[in-house]
């Protein structure tokens, strides 16, 4: 995962500042950790609602890392799309 293309991506396609693309990216970093996975994928959401730890979260919690992978999904099909893997 390439952090600071991404972000970069965030800012400039979702408009976010500077602070909310760094909150996103984290988001994904921790949901790499609660899955221990190298890299995030489809599959990526549905082993995240499987994991105990993820089920102790709020809400709000939840919706976040979702939101995260949401985004870093779109991130990635934008990339495929453009010939840039």
């Amino acid at each position: 995962m390439d952090y600071q293309l991404f972000c970069q991506w965030l800012k400039d396609n979702k408009k976010m500042a500077e602070r909310s693309a760094k909150d996103v990216v984290s988001r994904c970093k921790r949901v790499k950790k609660i899955t221990k996975v190298d890299d995030l994928s489809d599959c990526t959401e549905t082993l995240l609602i499987e994991c105990k730890d993820y089920a102790g979260y709020s809400s709000f919690i939840k919706s976040q890392l979702k939101r995260a992978l949401v985004l870093y999904d779109e991130f990635c099909k934008g990339r495929i799309q453009n010939g840039k893997q």
